[in-house]
């Protein structure tokens, strides 16, 4: 009653009292989420932060090993090991300087996108450095056994470092961009749209991921050569496990069995790779102790190895749990014993996918050669019939040089339509060359089509197959001319003839002297 009593004005009154206290309310509740989120972005940005005081840090000391190895390698040898570090520790400094003064002046409206955005586009220079990361590890691992190398290294690691050898130094830039790629989707994460911010570093996570994809996987790459490294100077013998393609994928210590006797039992460290299976067993001093290198990690000493093209794994053991029997091309059969079923299960299923992808591969090796056989076998036939189409166009032409030349009229026809390539050119001319010239000729010329790319080899049989219809359709050219040479020369015979019966008297020797007559016989 007391609603219904009340005058259109204070019903205005209170309606705009209750809109104003849930505006107030929204308001409230907005600010409060965007104090959380920029709590966040303030974390995200301190770690940016943090991550690149260390990252550069790790630069100076890579310059100061580089500083110290140019004494003792070449300058094509730094270039190979370093690449352009000195200018990706030039412009992360710069950038570092710039990160210092957004987080003097850090606000709720704080602009860092542009900054990212700048920095995407000198991700170019990380890319020249991840290519060429692969080769420059490998020359580090040979240049290392070098007392002069390996000397300034122990010197440099002696004292506490950051990361235990240069290999783990070097990989840091090719993880540098990965790592940006994650704070700046952090960074968005915990950014709203309505926030200045927001488009510069949505543009800036597009270009950083770009380039990341391609890094992340040579971060990968890397990673692998240097553990396929660190198990190489972990293992004595004169033996390499060290090649491009090589993927290490497992290791661990497992019980080898002979299979003539189940009491053999010897303890083995297995390092299983994409492409090999490594056996060795534990180094002991003189005093029969495990021999342990300066970081603390176990040697060991090579045994045998069995390639994983051509194994198969055969049913398990029964007589030994957990047991995995390995058949190949090597001799014998190999039994391997696990310490539980979830280690045996593990190896085994790596061991089968790496067999399916040696399977796979072979397969398709041996569908490359064949589509390689077939493409020189159309270049070979391609060749031959372009060469003898030559040949029979050089005969006809001499069958028709040994002739008179007939009149002017058809000395120009005949000009018209034998048109004579550069090709045939240097063939009529080899004919005159020594037999040994032409043979080494030939050998030059072969050579020149083993050092072809198979794309080369294809366009040059295409090349050649369109001379051969070129070459066919100029035979038939001289065909046709050569026989109607011939049906003019018989007329003018016909006539002189029938001249000679109508009473022309000319003598023998007259009728020798005439030109087509002459031709003509």
């Amino acid at each position: 009653s007391s609603t219904s009593s009340m005058t259109p004005d204070n019903r205005t009154r209170r309606i705009v009292r209750i809109q104003s206290l849930c505006r107030s309310y929204l308001a409230q509740k907005h600010f409060q989420q965007y104090q959380k989120l920029q709590k966040f972005r303030s974390l995200v940005f301190n770690e940016i932060i943090d991550t690149e005081t260390s990252y550069l840090q790790g630069l100076r000391d890579i310059l100061e090993v580089h500083s110290k190895l140019s004494k003792v390698l070449t300058e094509a040898e730094m270039r190979s090991i370093f690449s352009n570090i000195h200018i990706i520790y030039s412009y992360n400094s710069h950038y570092y300087t710039q990160l210092e003064q957004c987080i003097k002046s850090w606000s709720i409206t704080q602009k860092i996108g542009e900054l990212f955005l700048q920095l995407s586009d000198f991700l170019k220079v990380y890319t020249e450095y991840c290519q060429g990361y692969n080769e420059g590890i490998s020359l580090l691992q040979n240049v290392a056994k070098r007392n002069d190398v390996s000397h300034v290294l122990k010197d440099f690691f002696s004292t506490q470092r950051k990361h235990p050898n240069l290999g783990a130094y070097l990989i840091t830039p090719v993880q540098r961009i990965p790592r940006y790629k994650l704070l700046l989707t952090e960074l968005l994460k915990y950014t709203w749209e309505s926030h200045p911010d927001y488009d510069d570093l949505e543009k800036a996570c597009e270009k950083v991921a770009g380039t990341a994809s391609y890094l992340n996987l040579k971060a990968k790459e890397g990673e692998n050569l240097n553990k396929v490294a660190s198990i190489q100077n972990n293992i004595v013998g004169k033996v390499s496990f060290i090649a491009p393609q090589r993927r290490f994928v497992r290791e661990g210590v497992l019980t080898e069995v002979k299979a003539s006797s189940n009491d053999k039992k010897k303890s083995r460290y297995v390092i299983l790779f994409n492409d090999l299976l490594i056996l060795c067993k534990p180094r002991r001093s003189f005093l029969g102790k495990k021999s342990i290198n300066g970081n603390g990690t176990a040697q060991w000493k090579f045994v045998s190895q069995f390639p994983i093209k051509g194994t198969e794994i055969l049913n398990d053991h029964d007589a030994l749990p957990f047991s995995l029997e390995v058949a190949g091309s090597f001799e014998g059969p190999l039994i391997l014993v696990a310490e539980s079923d979830k280690e045996k299960s593990e190896w085994r299923n790596d061991l089968d996918t790496l067999i399916k992808e040696a399977h796979d591969m072979r397969i398709d090796l041996d569908k490359r050669k064949e589509l390689i056989s077939r493409q020189k076998a159309e270049e070979a036939k391609a060749i031959v019939e372009q060469k003898y189409a030559e040949m029979r166009i050089s005969n006809r032409k001499q069958t028709l040089e040994r002739t008179s030349k007939p009149s002017p009229k058809m000395e120009t026809r005949r000009n018209d339509s034998l048109i004579v390539s550069e090709m045939e050119r240097e063939l009529l001319l080899s004919e005159k060359l020594d037999p040994n010239e032409i043979i080494e000729k030939q050998k030059r010329h072969l050579s020149t089509i083993r050092k072809m790319t198979p794309q080369e080899k294809l366009k040059n049989a295409m090349t050649a197959r369109e001379d051969l219809q070129r070459l066919l359709a100029e035979e038939g050219d001289l065909i046709a001319l050569s026989n109607e040479i011939k049906e003019q020369k018989a007329q003018h015979f016909k006539e002189t003839v029938d001249k000679i019966g109508a009473g022309e008297k000319k003598s023998y020797l007259q009728l020798r002297r005439c030109e087509d007559y002459t031709i003509f016989f």
